[in-house]
């Protein structure tokens, strides 16, 4: 069954300026990010790194798209972008898989439970987002 309103499949066109824009090691920043947000309209979390592409664009689950061998078109030119080397545009099509069920917190549970580790002299389990390294997110 095809879903009109979140297509399994997209086509990803990483144009010069996704590649001008983005910036290398940047997972938020990304060339290919750039360009997947754009072909989902603009919302939801992208992530892209060595092993795919994981987005959250819609409200029950999460999705995946695993590159189909690290010799990737779109993985080789991640790689150049993050070793700061030329790339040029391109474009593939992602086939996205559903995986992990969203399930919504209560912004006051969690406020709780992030006071209680406090409390207990545990550490908040917040973290930065942290910068790829060629390829890999980490």
């Amino acid at each position: 069954m095809v879903n009109k309103k979140w297509p399994e499949k997209l086509t990803i066109h990483v144009s010069r300026a996704h590649i001008a824009e983005g910036e290398c090691r940047q997972p938020t920043k990304c060339m290919i990010r750039l360009a997947v947000k754009h072909a989902i309209g603009g919302h939801g979390y992208v992530k892209v790194d060595a092993t795919g592409i994981a987005i959250t664009r819609r409200d029950d689950y999460r999705e995946k798209f695993h590159w189909p061998s690290a010799r990737h078109k779109a993985v080789r030119a991640m790689i150049a972008f993050d070793k700061k080397e030329p790339v040029e545009p391109f474009t593939f099509v992602a086939k996205f898989q559903r995986t992990t069920k969203i399930v919504k917190r209560d912004t006051a549970q969690v406020n709780r439970w992030r006071d209680a580790r406090k409390a207990a002299g545990r550490p908040d389990k917040r973290s930065d987002m942290k910068k790829r390294i060629i390829g890999l997110a980490a």
